[in-house]
């Protein structure tokens, strides 16, 4: 467990419990929610706008010199809808990704942490008077208070 836990005072901890151990696990740890969330309408919608951009744009040619820190990207524009064959099989797809998605609506997948470790976490979160940063050289995570 490489924890470093700054926060104590005449050797008490004031840290909730469970957060040690949650710590511990580690900076690539990634914690499993019990449920998939299965949204996939936002990323559908960003897939589509970026289809649509890539054939609106299909015939210019490319100079080479596109430096894209120059641009920024209009994110309120929406450009026309492609051609028919296009569009048409993005409808496909997007139908196919919906049956799929009915498919693991409702897996049920056991979490990787404790309920302790989920309300220590909760707690953090919600609570702003503790701050928690990375060591330096990989060496775990550090609690300031």
């Amino acid at each position: 467990m490489a924890v470093h836990n700054l926060c104590l005072r005449k050797n008490q901890h004031f840290i909730p419990k469970g957060t040690i151990s949650t710590l511990g696990l580690g900076l690539n740890f990634c914690i499993k929610s019990a449920y998939p969330t299965n949204n996939y309408k936002k990323s559908l919608s960003r897939f589509k706008r970026e289809i649509r951009i890539k054939y609106l744009f299909r015939h210019k040619p490319d100079s080479g010199n596109y430096v894209p820190g120059l641009y920024i990207p209009n994110s309120e524009w929406n450009p026309k809808e492609a051609s028919q064959q296009v569009e048409g099989c993005l409808k496909k797809f997007e139908s196919k990704l919906h049956q799929q998605q009915k498919q693991f609506q409702r897996c049920y997948t056991p979490p990787n942490i404790t309920p302790l470790q989920a309300s220590a976490l909760q707690h953090l979160r919600n609570n702003s008077k503790f701050i928690i940063v990375p060591s330096d050289k990989n060496l775990g995570f550090t609690i300031l208070k």
